[in-house]
């Protein structure tokens, strides 16, 4: 039996004013390890680019606009930079289904 388990997956970038939170349904048949990358193809489709202005820094700002890419583009490039697996949480939400968060932040 397949089971969807809701991700929060929270990027850790210095261009970001706050954790870059993203919601999917994790449709692997395995969880990432710490130490281990979680791709940004996983979860950039679920990511709703209108907000992106809202949550960078100035400098994430000047940036994106002196990249040369399109939004969806540059995020790609930020996140494999933040794509860590720092820690995980299991939880249980409202109507007693697990959701997993999980956070990245860089490769150093």
């Amino acid at each position: 039996m397949k089971t969807n388990i809701l991700f929060e997956i929270h990027i850790l970038n210095p261009v970001f004013r706050d954790a870059l939170i993203v919601s999917t349904i994790w449709k692997f048949p395995f969880l990432p390890r710490v130490g281990e990358s979680v791709y940004p193809a996983v979860w950039i489709n679920d990511f709703d680019l209108s907000i992106l202005d809202k949550i960078l820094t100035s400098d994430g700002k000047v940036n994106l606009s002196n990249s040369g890419y399109s939004p969806k583009d540059w995020l790609h490039d930020i996140c494999v930079e933040s794509s860590r697996v720092r820690f995980l949480t299991y939880n249980i939400d409202k109507q007693n289904k697990p959701i997993i968060s999980i956070c990245l932040d860089n490769n150093d």
